[in-house]
């Protein structure tokens, strides 16, 4: 079985309609939509994408959930529009410490990942490690 997938961002020079024009033709089975944030509509930007890909070019979207930008509060509503918009797959990571970061709830992928199987079971989770630090015994906890 072959998969094909693609990644995408929010905020690009390209427009959002010759984009979804883009991936409508092309078909993969899978967009991932990156979470670059910058400001505090990064989160609600990618997820805007992230229906526009499920709902009008009707191809699985993965929205992109960094854990260190996201309070309990925040990843809730997130959980709930993803409901909303039908959105049933989502990448779990830590996400960039910057150094003007202020710590939120969520300190790694892990505990983001353990608060979205305790509140939304139904999505599926998705998650990556850089080789380079990899923590053998922690992986699967993740």
């Amino acid at each position: 079985m072959t998969n094909f997938s693609v990644e995408i961002s929010p905020g690009l020079k390209t427009k959002t309609a010759d984009l979804l024009n883009a991936l409508t033709k092309l078909q993969p089975d899978l967009v991932s939509i990156t979470c670059r944030v910058k400001n505090s509509s990064s989160i609600s930007d990618t997820l805007a994408l992230a229906n526009a890909v499920q709902n009008q070019c009707h191809i699985s979207a993965m929205p992109h959930l960094p854990a260190v930008y996201l309070t309990h509060e925040k990843a809730r509503a997130v959980l709930n529009q993803l409901t909303t918009q039908k959105i049933t797959h989502v990448l779990a990571l830590r996400g960039d410490l910057r150094p003007d970061m202020i710590q939120n709830d969520f300190s790694s992928a892990g505990e983001l990942i353990k608060f979205i199987k305790n509140k939304q079971p139904e999505i599926q989770i998705s998650g990556v490690c850089q080789l380079e630090q990899l923590n053998l015994p922690n992986l699967r906890t993740k």
